[in-house]
């Protein structure tokens, strides 16, 4: 199963979250259990939610820690209840990420349900490749073992061929789903908001809130306190 999965998973996103993870202060996003339209949307209340900003806003900083937030609340659930899968797209790979995005959240789906549908081992086997149709239906195939699945996806602006990113939301939240949670992250451009506006039942996220604001009066007022001890 493991040289399977390396074949699936072209882009391995682990140590970009690490990095990311790693940028966060302590003394800050604290605030994701206050946040009302984070929290109805990590409920189930809410289909997307778009976390949006300017660039270097600290935006994967505090995706990051959303990803970390729910992979501690799902641990605490029954096997197969929860599961989250993240992804982060980089202009620096100079790529489309749609395709690579998507294997990637389907072997982070296989190693947590520990299965890996039957038509990926066929291709793996036929050491050809996978068509975005059969990477959605086994997709599906793997959705269908959880009560409740987080997909969730940084600066979809920085995907090459981008519009095919905002394509590949759209067919991910049509998935039978019991409860489906979609969160993407990006700069506030027309093109993306008018794309995840076709989702139904969505929220959005400006980098420039009270919580963030709080953040940086934390930072600051944390490093004065260094600088003076």
């Amino acid at each position: 199963m493991r040289d399977m999965l390396g074949w699936l998973e072209v882009t391995n996103p682990s140590s970009v979250h690490s990095t990311n993870y790693g940028l966060r202060d302590k003394y800050t996003v604290t605030w994701l259990d206050e946040c009302e339209p984070y929290l109805k949307w990590k409920s189930g209340g809410t289909m997307l939610l778009h976390l949006y900003g300017i660039p270097r806003a600290g935006k994967s900083v505090v995706f990051s820690s959303m990803v970390e937030n729910l992979r501690l609340e799902c641990l605490e659930k029954p096997v197969g209840y929860h599961t989250t899968a993240y992804y982060y797209c980089l202009y620096s790979r100079q790529q489309g990420e749609t395709l690579p995005s998507l294997r990637s959240i389907i072997s982070q789906l296989c190693r947590q349900s520990k299965t890996v549908p039957e038509i990926l081992y066929h291709i793996w086997n036929s050491r050809d490749e996978p068509s975005l149709g059969i990477l959605i239906e086994s997709l599906q195939t793997l959705v269908d073992q959880f009560r409740h699945v987080f997909v969730m996806i940084d600066a979809l602006d920085e995907s090459q061929q981008r519009q095919n990113m905002l394509q590949l939301l759209g067919l991910i939240s049509e998935l039978d789903m019991p409860q489906p949670s979609l969160l993407a992250t990006s700069r506030d451009e027309v093109d993306i908001e008018g794309s995840l506006g076709d989702i139904d039942n969505k929220a959005r996220i400006p980098m420039d809130n009270k919580y963030v604001r709080g953040d940086i009066r934390k930072f600051l007022i944390h490093q004065l306190e260094r600088a003076f001890l």
